[in-house]
């Protein structure tokens, strides 16, 4: 299993375990809204750029690539039918230079027999930049730190395919995974987004963790979109990340 499935299990564990029928730990009404353009404005912007394949490029001490999750990854149980998340056949994951796309559906979480929402089996899907390096020949693991470059958050724009292509899911979940932290550190925004930030001093645990955490920008491994699925119904995605960058405190340092 990758590690950003089983981190994102855990997550959606918790929603069995009683945090909630009406939205889990990946349900509609957690999280807060990030900083948009206006705050934070004497941070310096500096783009990321990646190929066509979204391996990053390697400036700030980046070491990782584009890549995507979804529910269907985890193991299905031998009894019970449990409809799981998979990109659309056409258009459903794309990366090019200038951006990463993802489509589909997020399956509606359905009930076990006996009566508790399958969270843990029907999260939804993530599209995630990993920061760190993925080669597991590379050992061990480097997380990357933030504030040794002089980092305070990042910028990015989501958008359709195209100027008129609408954008789904209305709201879109933004973590910050770190190698310190069980849970990842989040904020909440509306889409469309253009020079959306996502500042360290912002992001914070969902109210599903018991014992959170300070967040640890010398730590992070995944930046991640997530669509997030509810016991309501489906939820169809259709959206491109872009124009990513990170926010510095002047220092800048690549």
């Amino acid at each position: 299993m990758h590690e950003g499935t089983a981190i994102l299990i855990a997550l959606a564990a918790l929603a069995s375990a009683g945090c909630g029928e009406a939205s889990g730990p990946l349900g509609e009404t957690q999280g807060k809204g990030g900083s948009t353009a206006g705050s934070s404005d004497t941070l310096r912007e500096e783009r990321v750029t990646w190929d066509q394949h979204g391996q990053i490029d390697p400036r700030w001490g980046l070491a990782g690539n584009w890549t995507a999750y979804y529910d269907c990854d985890t193991p299905r149980p031998p009894v019970g039918e449990f409809p799981c998340t998979l990109p659309d056949p056409e258009l459903g994951w794309t990366t090019s230079i200038e951006r990463v796309c993802m489509k589909g559906t997020v399956q509606k979480v359905e009930l076990r027999p006996d009566m508790t929402l399958a969270f843990d089996l029907q999260w939804g899907t993530s599209m995630a930049l990993e920061l760190h390096d993925s080669n597991e020949a590379l050992i061990p693991f480097e997380p990357y730190d933030a504030t040794a470059h002089g980092i305070s958050g990042f910028m990015f724009d989501i958008t359709g395919r195209t100027s008129e292509a609408p954008v789904t899911p209305p709201t879109l979940r933004v973590g910050l995974k770190t190698a310190s932290a069980e849970f990842t550190h989040y904020i909440t925004i509306i889409l469309p987004s253009v020079d959306q930030r996502a500042m360290f001093s912002e992001v914070e645990q969902g109210a599903w963790v018991m014992v959170p955490n300070a967040f640890d920008p010398r730590a992070i491994m995944l930046v991640q979109f997530d669509v997030y699925s509810n016991n309501q119904a489906p939820k169809d995605y259709d959206f491109c990340v872009s124009n990513f960058r990170v926010l510095c405190d002047g220092r800048c340092i690549p």
